[in-house]
Formats: C-alpha cells, sequence, structure tokens
C-alpha cells in the first residue's frame, strides 16, 4: 500500500504541478518579450479559465474517485462515466452559447487588438480543460498510470514548446501563449477520447445523476468559498495595511507553497486508494491511522526545515521580503493543518454527507475573516496569517467531529500536539543559527548538520511506520 502511495505521488502529483513549474518557466520569456498590457490580458484570461474549470464540472468529475470504486459490475462502471460526461457536455455548450451571446461586450470592454480570438481560445481552453481533467481523474480511478502519462506530458510539452516558439521566435504576441494551450488541450484530448473511450458507455443514468450530483455539489461549494477566502484575505491587506504589504504576503503564500505541491501531490494520490479500501473496515481503518502518522512525521520534517532555512529560502529568492519569514512558517503550518482534512473527513465522503463540507467551510471562513480583522492592529500582516491558520484549524476539527461520529477511526493525535511543541522549539533555535555568522554559507553549513541530526529520530520513525503499513497489506 505505502508503495503505491509514494508511487502515485510521484506520478500523479509530479506531473499535475509539472504544469505549474511550465509556467515558471515560460514566465521571464512572456515578461520580456510581453508588454504589461500583453501579459495582463493573458493573465487576466488564463485566471477566468482556471476558474471556470474548477466550477463548470459542478464537482461531478471529482466524484468520479468516490463512486468509480462503489461499482462493481464493469458495465455499471461504464454508465457512471457516461452519466458524468454527458451532464459535463451539456453545461459546457450551455456555457458556449451564453460566451457568445455575450461575446461583443466583454471584448469591447477588454482593450487590446487580439482580444477577438483570445476570447475564442479562452472557450476552447475552458472546454478542453474540463474534457482533460474528466479523461485524467478516469485514469487514475483505474490505476493507470501509462495512459495518465501519456495524456499529460502530451499536453504539457506541447504547451511548453509551441508557447516559447509562438511568443518568443513567432512574435505572436499573447496570443501565441493561447494558441499553445488549444493545440496542446486537442491534441492531448484527442489521445485521451482514443485510450479511454473503451471504459466509458454515453448512457444517461437519472438515478446515478442524483446521487453523484448530491455529492458533488457541496465539492464546488467549497472551492468557490476556499476561492473566496483567499481573495478577501488580500482586500482585508489592502483595507487596513498597504500594497507593500500585499506584496510581502504574497511572496510568504508562494514559499509556504513549497510544503504544498508535497501535501498536494499526496492528496492526489491518497484519496483514489482510501475510497477503494473502505468496503474492508477493518484493515480499512488501521491503514488510515497509518498514513495519517505517515503523514504527519513527513511533512512536519519539512516545516522543520522550511522554519530553519525560511531566511536563507528568502535571500535566494526574494531577499528584500524578509519580512514574510513569520508569515512562511504560518502558513506552512496551515498547509499541513489543511493536509489532515485528507484524513479528518474519511467518514464524511465515505458516508456520501458531503453537505457538512459546505457548512465547514462557511464556518471556517466567517472565523478567518474575524480573526484576521482582530489581529491584524495586534500582529499586523502577521496576523492575517494567524487568521488564516485559525480559519483552516476549524475546517478540519468541524469535519473531524462530524466524521469521526460516523466513521470512527483511532488517530494518534500525539504525533500533531508534539510536532507542534517541536516546531516552536525549532523557531526559537533559528533565531540562534541566523546571527550565528554573517556569511550565509557558514550559516547554511551550521543548519544542515544540526537539521540532519535531527533528521535522524524522525526518519527511524518513519521507518517503524512504513513498516507497520507493509505488515497491514500482508
Amino acid at each position: 500500500m505505502i508503495k503505491n502511495i509514494l508511487k502515485d505521488s510521484v506520478v500523479y502529483g509530479g506531473l499535475k504541478y509539472l504544469s505549474a513549474f511550465a509556467s515558471i518557466f515560460l514566465m521571464p520569456v512572456y515578461t520580456r518579450v510581453l508588454t504589461k498590457s500583453d501579459y495582463g490580458v493573458m493573465e487576466l484570461f488564463s485566471s477566468w479559465s482556471n476558474f471556470m474549470i474548477m466550477v463548470l464540472p459542478i464537482g461531478l468529475i471529482t466524484s468520479i474517485y468516490r463512486y468509480y470504486p462503489e461499482y462493481e459490475d464493469n458495465s455499471e462502471k461504464k454508465r457512471m462515466l457516461g452519466t458524468v460526461l454527458l451532464i459535463v457536455l451539456a453545461i459546457l455548450s450551455l456555457y458556449t452559447l451564453i460566451g457568445n451571446l455575450i461575446r461583443q461586450i466583454v471584448v469591447n470592454s477588454v482593450t487590446h487588438y487580439q482580444i477577438n480570438e483570445i476570447y475564442t481560445h479562452s472557450f476552447i481552453i475552458i472546454i478542453g480543460g474540463v474534457l482533460i481533467s474528466y479523461f485524467l481523474t478516469i485514469a487514475q480511478s483505474q490505476f493507470k498510470k501509462f495512459k495518465y502519462i501519456v495524456i499529460s506530458l502530451i499536453n504539457i510539452v506541447l504547451l511548453i514548446v509551441l508557447g516559447y516558439i509562438f511568443v518568443k521566435t513567432m512574435d505572436m504576441g499573447p496570443v501565441g501563449f493561447f494558441r499553445a494551450s488549444t493545440v496542446g488541450l486537442i491534441s492531448a484530448n484527442l489521445i485521451a477520447a482514443i485510450i479511454i473511450s473503451p471504459s466509458i458507455s454515453l448512457q444517461f443514468n437519472k438515478i446515478i445523476f442524483n446521487r453523484l450530483l448530491k455529492y458533488s455539489v457541496h465539492i464546488v461549494s467549497v472551492g468557490l468559498l476556499f476561492s473566496a477566502g483567499n481573495i478577501i484575505d488580500r482586500y482585508i491587506l489592502l483595507k487596513f495595511g498597504s500594497l507593500e504589504q500585499v506584496g510581502i504576503y504574497s511572496i510568504g503564500v508562494k514559499i509556504s507553497n513549497f510544503l504544498g505541491l508535497i501535501t498536494g501531490a499526496f492528496s492526489i494520490a491518497w484519496f483514489p486508494r482510501a475510497m477503494s479500501i473502505r468496503h474492508n473496515s477493518t484493515y480499512a481503518k488501521k491503514t488510515y491511522s497509518l498514513t495519517h502518522n505517515l503523514y504527519l512525521i513527513v511533512t512536519f520534517l519539512l516545516l522543520y526545515f522550511i522554519t530553519l532555512f525560511r531566511y536563507d529560502i528568502i535571500y535566494f529568492f526574494a531577499r528584500d521580503y524578509k519580512d514574510s519569514a513569520d508569515i512562511i512558517i504560518i502558513l506552512s503550518l496551515h498547509i499541513l493543518v489543511n493536509g489532515l482534512i485528507y484524513f479528518y473527513a474519511l467518514g464524511i465522503h465515505i458516508m456520501e454527507k458531503t453537505k457538512f463540507l459546505t457548512i465547514a467551510a462557511i464556518s471556517s471562513i466567517t472565523i478567518n475573516i474575524i480573526s484576521s480583522i482582530l489581529l491584524y492592529p495586534i500582529w499586523g500582516i502577521n496576523g492575517i496569517a494567524v487568521g488564516t491558520l485559525i480559519g483552516s484549524s476549524i475546517w478540519v476539527i468541524i469535519q473531524l467531529v462530524i466524521s469521526q461520529k460516523m466513521y470512527p477511526v483511532r488517530f494518534n493525535y500525539y504525533y500533531l500536539i508534539i510536532g507542534f511543541v517541536a516546531l516552536l522549539v525549532f523557531y526559537a533555535i533559528s533565531f540562534l543559527f541566523d546571527h550565528s555568522s554573517d556569511d550565509i554559507m557558514v550559516r547554511i553549513t551550521i543548519k544542515s548538520l544540526f537539521f540532519a541530526v535531527i533528521s535522524i529520530p524522525l526518519a527511524l520513525l518513519l521507518r517503524k511506520t512504513m513498516k507497520s503499513m507493509k505488515e497491514t497489506t500482508e
């Protein structure tokens, strides 16, 4: 089980975030070749496309992870996948119709010489993005890594290569990026349709649809609520602080997202596996508990690293943003806590009571906003980060309480408590190391030796946990 989770984390998580690295790779090219106006319109429509790709499927694609293992008969699996596809196609058709009706309004509101073609490409990208997500979800639910890799790489490679050629070499302007995205998505979807279509039966089943919709609608509502919460955090900073503080906070978010890449990759691999073993209750609960321990050991170890080396990381990535140092720790802890939801909310997903996700999200965001407003006058920009941490803690605790009532699992909470106490110790020690020498390389060497020694007991604990997981599977 543990080997499968690690492999899945590398394959699915790695490929998912390869596109993020692709955008980082191309960013210097785009910012040098394009004008600020060109780059602005590109970011505007890219952000809109990403938002619609998340919203339009109304969570039905995500529900495949939950329900694919539920149907034992192959024909029922095909009908379920076909039902999702038909509904998604209907939604995409409606979106395209509405988009064409308001086309002139949008085009007139954005002053750019390539706006007409960019607007057209945005529709193709949204449709292609939703469909590629559908095909990749099926491949992952079937644990077909090779299919997943082929589909993903076609899209990513074409985006990188053509994006560079169209924008840099052929000087197409921002429309070159959208043309590259269109070609990549169309090509990947054609291949995906060929290799995944045998698993799909285009039959609509109302009973299946109602069941999936009841589960999925709260998934998408949570996504919308937290997207709004992220925007509100920036607004509070802008309202009570300054644009400079918004920039400092954003750097803290980006650096803390290094941990988010790891937890995100794990979650992509873990959830389908967790759902696939839920019918064997005794085995499943023991696996959930041991994997929970594994998650905490690894993520706390990474958090200690970030805490110890945060000023050095800032020095290399954004040396003028030292004020984001504590924000990085707080938001990294927030990411670690948020990741616990993949364990503490399992009962909610297994019992199909996802309405509690929406309730928890509303409570979390409300507490986040109130805490941020109250804490900003006391701790400044760090108060906003603490408000976010408090909100995520409420989000996790509510779901833990509800989930344990439905599907009790014995988790070892001592790992969480000890890990947090050790983080405070690391935070205090980090100040000693940061003032140990004026030479950054000397400081990094001293910290590296210290971290290597401290990592030994955690490595032994990790080995023990992995051994217990292996014994469980046997």
